[in-house]
């Protein structure tokens, strides 16, 4: 859970600057994102959930998460997919996210979907270039403030 954490926290404090506010991305993030993950381990149906980690040279460099939901086995959620900045642009999203797939499709789902801030221009142009489709967009709160997500699907 440490090292998710860590690299959670960082993620965001350079993707969402500007997108939430500078308080919640500068003081205490990294505990939150601490506290997140360690809860999530804790509490996972291991059947229904997996974190698959990137590394490059034996470091990690990024990380996916994804969730089958009970109610909907037919979806799986990709939860979180973060590559730290000095790796975005690798090609390690491109492939979390085909590991993402691989389980999704062992687990007999026919559908990933996810979502992405409004304002997230790269992650949203990575998932329009690999042909996710928006289907609409659901308001979420973070940080203390009310945003809006896009929610994307592809199949699997």
């Amino acid at each position: 859970a440490d090292a998710i954490a860590a690299m959670h926290a960082a993620s965001w404090a350079v993707t969402y600057r500007g997108l939430l506010p500078d308080g919640f991305l500068d003081a205490g993030l990294a505990d939150d994102r601490m506290v997140h993950w360690q809860d999530r381990m804790r509490d996972a149906d291991t059947d229904a959930q997996a974190v698959f980690i990137a590394e490059q040279d034996g470091q990690p460099i990024g990380f996916v998460c994804v969730k089958q939901e009970r109610d909907h086995p037919g979806e799986v959620l990709l939860d979180n997919l973060h590559v730290l900045p000095p790796y975005q642009g690798t090609g390690a999203g491109k492939l979390m996210v085909a590991r993402a797939e691989a389980w999704a499709r062992a687990r007999g789902a026919s559908r990933l979907y996810l979502y992405a801030l409004e304002g997230n221009t790269r992650a949203i142009d990575f998932y329009e270039r690999q042909g996710w489709r928006n289907t609409g967009t659901e308001s979420d709160r973070i940080g203390g403030i009310e945003v809006q997500a896009r929610r994307y699907e592809r199949p699997v």
